[in-house]
């Protein structure tokens, strides 16, 4: 979740809140206020903050969308009218919760760490604390770290100049990963097209005998996947945002999962391009999830919007390729992630190996089965309660007009 930029003010009577949130649906909003605790969630974005004096819902609690500004102005009423709030301007003061007063919690966790609790989906009911950090002004030319554990800058740069055509950031050495986010949002609306999908749907006798194609059962490592892993070498991780770094398997195998449905099991010239561009961590250098549906969506839009073909049930019968792997456990995910340190050796798109893939495919073999058997677990939720209604592109709508102009057609030509 990304915490948004935000200003506080007051008057006698109420608190106002604004909060830039661009590129969202404004029939979504939702906050709460609870004794000192606004809370305001919208995917991406997540603000709480604690402010210092007491809020009332009442009838004058309000909210609007500036459609200019691109911003969320809401305004909540004070339980005691005429109480001047200190120290409005003090944000990050505003984002603490009320451990981080008395408590200081590590920010680095040993990758093998078996007591590492795993983390559920975040549920807006019940106003979960979630680490919030608040957005900085960007220096300009200022690099900012992205990959595996947010360790690496200046990799992708250097590949785009080369011909790396998978990424998509104007500035991938420059650009937040807030930004990143906001950017994937948008450039995955616009490549959306309503036709091509609408041909693959009305056609799809090809997509069909994929649907149907008998995914990998074995999950065994051969000789030449071995020497692989070996060349590698190893190396210990020290993880300043463990809940990322496990979910950020999500869309890398999805991605790969894809590829081997789409072309039968084999590797084609194109296979790098697929999985980059469907995975959000790779053509975004986004990695930061915190919750399994927004990943499940964003790779489902980027599915819908980028390869050859574009259809709904190959999707879901590819997050069913997903689940078996991660059924499968450590030793499946070991599988993928070797299997992608092959995709990734061609010179172009041979940063991205670097970044991401390498570490994973050395973290994964020290990964907690319990945590994984969570995300299992996760997952399975996450896939079984997907709709079409999740993504953004109106397939429903778009199937019954483009089923009824379909029909048109067919009548025309048997006249």
């Amino acid at each position: 979740m990304i915490t948004p930029l935000f200003k506080v003010d007051q008057n006698e009577d109420f608190v106002f809140i604004n909060i830039r949130a661009p590129y969202i649906k404004a029939t979504s909003l939702q906050f709460e206020v609870a004794d000192d605790v606004f809370v305001f969630s919208l995917p991406p974005y997540y603000l709480r903050l604690r402010l210092p004096g007491m809020l009332i819902e009442d009838e004058f609690m309000d909210s609007q969308y500036d459609l200019k500004t691109n911003e969320v102005k809401c305004r909540v009423s004070k339980l005691n009218k005429g109480e001047e709030f200190k120290d409005l301007d003090m944000l990050s003061k505003l984002l603490a919760t009320k451990k981080q007063t008395n408590v200081s919690k590590p920010l680095i966790q040993e990758v093998d760490d078996e007591n590492y609790e795993y983390d559920s989906d975040i549920d807006f009911e019940e106003d979960i604390e979630i680490e919030q950090n608040l957005s900085e002004p960007l220096e300009s030319g200022k690099s900012i770290a992205y990959g595996f554990n947010n360790q690496y800058t200046e990799h992708i740069g250097v590949s785009v100049h080369a011909g790396n055509e998978i990424n998509e950031l104007d500035e991938p050495e420059t650009t937040p990963p807030a930004e990143r986010l906001i950017q994937m949002k948008e450039k995955t609306m616009k490549k959306f097209d309503p036709q091509y999908y609408l041909a693959d749907l009305n056609d799809d006798e090809m997509i069909q005998e994929l649907i149907k194609f008998d995914f990998i059962t074995d999950f065994e490592l051969n000789a030449v996947m071995h020497d692989r892993l070996v060349k590698l070498g190893n190396r210990k991780f020290l993880l300043s945002d463990p809940k990322s770094i496990y979910l950020g398997l999500v869309p890398l195998v999805f991605a790969w999962a894809y590829d081997h449905r789409t072309n039968m099991g084999d590797l084609t010239v194109e296979s790098s391009w697929t999985v980059g561009k469907l995975s959000p961590s790779l053509c975004f250098l986004y990695n930061d999830y915190h919750k399994m549906k927004d990943l499940i969506i964003d790779c489902s839009e980027r599915a819908l919007s980028q390869p050859l073909y574009r259809h709904w049930q190959l999707i879901i019968s590819t997050w069913g390729d997903v689940l078996k792997i991660f059924e499968n456990g450590k030793k499946a995910l070991l599988f993928v992630m070797v299997k992608l340190l092959e995709i990734f050796e061609n010179e172009v798109h041979f940063c991205y190996r670097q970044i991401f893939i390498e570490d994973y495919a050395i973290w994964v073999q020290y990964a907690s089965e319990k945590v994984i058997e969570s995300l299992f677990s996760e997952l399975n939720k996450a896939i079984n309660d997907l709709s079409k209604r999740d993504v953004r592109f109106q397939l429903r709508e778009l199937e019954v007009t483009g089923l009824g102009e379909h029909m048109e057609d067919s009548d025309d030509e048997s006249e």
